[in-house]
């Protein structure tokens, strides 16, 4: 998985990756996500991940909100921007990740995305 582009949005940034899924690189490429939030002093985080390839298990899913949940910060929020074949619709990933006190979502659509972290970021 490859970073293709970071861009400050005003509140949040925004992390584009393309490249083959991977539940490892996912993980730390979230915590990288983190640091550069905290680092800049922002409140939120879009991971799009709509240009990579391949999908996670609904198990891999809630190992990944395992994993990273200990360590993130509470105070930043984070939306996922999925391709439609990545979405499992019972959002095991993200429902593991909210019950372990992260602000968390997972999109389909973009702006939905960006507005869910802009209403919640200010």
């Amino acid at each position: 998985m490859n970073l293709a582009s970071v861009e400050d949005r005003g509140g949040f940034a925004e992390f584009r990756y393309s490249g083959s899924l991977d539940l490892a690189e996912i993980a730390r490429a979230s915590l990288s996500v983190l640091v550069h939030c905290q680092s800049e002093g922002l409140k939120g985080a879009l991971i799009d991940l709509r240009e990579t390839e391949g999908t996670l298990d609904p198990l891999e899913r809630i190992d990944f909100a395992r994993s990273i949940a200990p360590e993130w910060n509470r105070d930043i929020l984070l939306a996922f921007v999925l391709h439609p074949s990545q979405h499992v619709p019972s959002r095991p990933g993200e429902l593991a990740a909210q019950n372990r006190g992260m602000r968390t979502r997972t999109f389909l659509d973009h702006q939905m995305a960006t507005a869910w972290l802009l209403a919640n970021v200010r």
